[in-house]
């Protein structure tokens, strides 16, 4: 047999938006939708929150268990009517088969959650069988989360800064902060081994608190030591801006460091949209009418909407590296950036391109009414101490 382990993605966003009855009311019609299209021979249990466990019994081979979490997925992702609206859903299913994945119901338990971890790592509404690598993936995790709860105390965390540029005068034009971690022992580790942890963890609103305060930080010291910076740009995460109160806590920083709000750009990726939007409107509008800038980071891929940028007050648009990378010679990434550029001059927004390495990607993207970029061609993010030495003028 199999036992699987699902969680329902994103329900934390569905629960903090409509609230807390609407999560009850969208867990008891998923449990009656699931039971309805289970066979006889199976069961299900819900463990709590939105986690549910599944036996699926007298299977001839790990195919059958295949099939029916397929079946099972194309359910979870089938629209739901809640209060009104429909809402959609997806799920994250790790499986691990008896005996060979563990001969008692704790291990077998522990190792499908282990690939359920693994299956939302992929990118969530898919499934995962349960392996020995995976344990040790596991493990690893387990460590980094205990380490990254400490990180913030023991000051591992440093703020590295990549420049952007104007491509017609040269000059530097901004800059974006990026986080990274210095482990006393396992050394710098990269953002895209922690940063998808803390968000899981909810780590990332710890995380991202401090990220503002260090940034602000960092260019009130800048400004007061005679350096010309003309913003300085900040990332914020899906869970940051849902559960924290970003407004309160910028108004604090601007005013503890003396800053101007026009020269804090705040980044989000489209995907912190697709919720609540009238919500969301709500504190971006607040952002804006403090004098704080919004970019829409990654623009292109995943949820990218033209809507996105008529309804929220938008003020720079980023072109994805997977695009630029491309340029001048693909022609899909031509038309793709040419498209962008296009209407986000049309809108009259800033524009600017990531991921730049050469000159005839800068020519293309000046050709095409891009000026700004960042990249390699001019610098990867480097420390502070760096960053002033050899980009800031004074």
């Amino acid at each position: 047999f199999a036992l699987l382990y699902i969680d329902i993605d994103h329900f934390k966003v569905i629960n903090d938006s409509m609230g807390h009855d609407a999560g009850d009311q969208l867990l008891t019609s998923m449990t009656q939708r699931l039971q309805k299209n289970l066979r006889q021979t199976d069961t299900i249990a819900r463990l709590g929150g939105d986690e549910f466990t599944l036996i699926l019994d007298n299977l001839s081979d790990a195919e059958s268990a295949i099939s029916i979490t397929q079946n099972l997925l194309e359910l979870l992702a089938l629209p739901m009517a809640i209060n009104g609206r429909d809402v959609h859903t997806s799920g994250s299913i790790g499986i691990a088969m008896y005996p060979d994945d563990g001969d008692s119901f704790g291990s077998l338990l522990k190792n499908a959650d282990t690939a359920m971890y693994r299956a939302k790592e992929m990118g969530r509404n898919t499934f995962q069988f349960y392996t020995a690598e995976m344990s040790a993936l596991a493990m690893r995790r387990l460590e980094l989360e205990q380490c990254l709860r400490q990180a913030i105390d023991r000051e591992e965390l440093v703020l590295f800064y990549q420049p952007k540029f104007n491509l017609t005068t040269g000059q530097c034009s901004g800059m974006e902060a990026l986080v990274r971690w210095q482990h006393p022992e396992k050394g710098l580790i990269p953002p895209d081994e922690f940063i998808p942890l803390a968000e899981e963890t909810g780590l990332i609103v710890a995380l991202g608190d401090w990220v503002i305060r260090q940034a602000c930080k960092q260019m009130s010291e800048w400004k007061r030591n005679g350096y010309s910076i003309h913003n300085i740009s900040i990332n914020v995460s899906a869970r940051q801006f849902h559960e924290q109160d970003l407004c309160g806590l910028f108004e604090k920083m601007l005013e503890e460091y003396q800053l101007v709000a026009s020269e804090i750009e705040i980044e989000l990726t489209e995907s912190i949209l697709v919720e609540d939007r009238q919500k969301n409107c709500e504190v971006l509008d607040r952002l804006h009418a403090m004098g704080l800038k919004i970019a829409l980071d990654d623009f292109g891929t995943g949820y990218a909407s033209m809507s996105n940028l008529k309804d929220f007050p938008i003020d720079t648009v980023k072109i994805d590296r997977s695009f630029v990378s491309g340029l001048p010679e693909d022609r899909e990434s031509i038309a793709i950036v040419k498209a962008i550029s296009s209407l986000s001059n049309a809108l009259e927004l800033s524009l600017i391109a990531e991921g730049v390495e050469t000159e005839h990607q800068i020519a293309f993207l000046k050709s095409n009414a891009c000026f700004q970029g960042q990249g390699y061609f001019w610098s990867k993010a480097v420390s502070a101490e760096e960053f002033e030495k050899t980009i800031l003028m004074v």
